[in-house]
Parts: C-alpha cells; sequence; structure tokens
C-alpha cells in the first residue's frame, strides 16, 4: 500500500522510537511498512537490515545492508556495519573491501578501524592490521584494546620488545582485564588474541 510521504516518515520515526524501546519486532514491521510503500528509502533499508541482524537474520541483514549501500554508496557507516555483518558470516574477503571503502570515506570511525585491523589480523597480515592499529592510537591514545591489538600484531611480526611495552601500555590503562594480562603474558609464545570477537 502506498503511503503518503507524511505517512512514511511518520512510520520510520515510529521503528527509530520501537528500537529504542528495545521492541526489535515491531520496529521491523514499521520499516517494512516504510519500504513496502517506498523501496528506495534508504533510512529505513538501513534501520531493517540493522534489525534483522539484531534478530539472528543474518543473510536477511546483510542482504537489506547491501541495497542500503547502493542507496546510499558514499555513508561509510553503512559500509562498516555491513563488513560486520560479512564477517560473521564467514565472507572476509567481502568483509574487508567493506571495512575498506568505511574508511575511505571516513577515517575517523573508530570501531570500523578496529574490526578491520582484527580482520587483517585474522587472515595473518600484521603489518597491515599495525598501520591500523597505529592510525586509531593517533587518534584515541587512551584506548586500551587498540593497544592490545597493536601489541598481536607486533608479536605476529616478531618484534617482541616493542610488542610486550605497548602490551604493558593495554594494561596500565585497563589493569583489571584478563585479556590484557594473557596478551602480555604470550608475548613470544604466539599471540592469541588475533582470534578475539569484534570489538
Amino acid at each position: 500500500m502506498k503511503l503518503s510521504p507524511k505517512t512514511v516518515s511518520m512510520r520510520f520515526m515510529e521503528a527509530v522510537t520501537l528500537l529504542k524501546q528495545g521492541k526489535l519486532l515491531a520496529a521491523e514491521t514499521a520499516c517494512l511498512a516504510v519500504l513496502e510503500s517506498d523501496a528506495r528509502h534508504a533510512e529505513a533499508l538501513h534501520l531493517a537490515g540493522l534489525l534483522a541482524l539484531q534478530l539472528g537474520q543474518l543473510e536477511e541483514g546483510i542482504g537489506r545492508l547491501r541495497r542500503a549501500v547502493v542507496l546510499k554508496p558514499k555513508d561509510a557507516l553503512v559500509h562498516g556495519q555491513l563488513g560486520v555483518a560479512l564477517t560473521k558470516s564467514g565472507q572476509t574477503d567481502q568483509a574487508l573491501s567493506s571495512f575498506e571503502r568505511a574508511l575511505a570515506l571516513n577515517a575517523d570511525l573508530i570501531e570500523t578501524a578496529m574490526n578491520y585491523g582484527m580482520r587483517l589480523l585474522h587472515v595473518e597480515r600484521p603489518a597491515d592490521a599495525l598501520v591500523v592499529f597505529d592510525r586509531v592510537i593517533a587518534q584515541q591514545t587512551d584506548l586500551a584494546e587498540a593497544h592490545h591489538q597493536r601489541g598481536c600484531a607486533l608479536t605476529e611480526l616478531g618484534l617482541l620488545d616493542e610488542a610486550l611495552a605497548t602490551h604493558a601500555k593495554a594494561l596500565s590503562l585497563h589493569p583489571d582485564s584478563a585479556d590484557y594480562q594473557l596478551g602480555a603474558a604470550t608475548v613470544g609464545g604466539g599471540c592469541e588474541c588475533r582470534w578475539r570477537r569484534l570489538w
């Protein structure tokens, strides 16, 4: 059913409100009503993709986010979120490409950069990952996780003294973290942290 532009706008705002209230299914229903009326409503498609992911519908979420990227090709956030979804589905090469596009559009997306760096570690590209983590740390010097992952990259590269110092920095920023304690302890013996979940 074709809705008036005003009703489309109201239904989309309703979807956003329902999401904030934690009513995911109702929010998705509102988004789908918008899309039934206007299949090119980029914001509704983006939100519907995120809702599908939260509802455990991974492939549906990826499909919606892919369509949202077509409608919003310069939206770095959508590219980054698509990269996370592709990572969860095991499509690593495509995930890396999505992260790269996101960061080319907006290099300040810390979470996207962290996800990208950890994917690079996962595919055994520690030198590339190190560049990413260095950029993150230049933007946010007190982000313990960036120091920790940088330490992992350095360990993989065999730069053990620098890795130990970097892990010590992460631990100084977050002294109660068992992960960061483990990171420091595994320097020289292989780094386990590249298998951590997405940040």
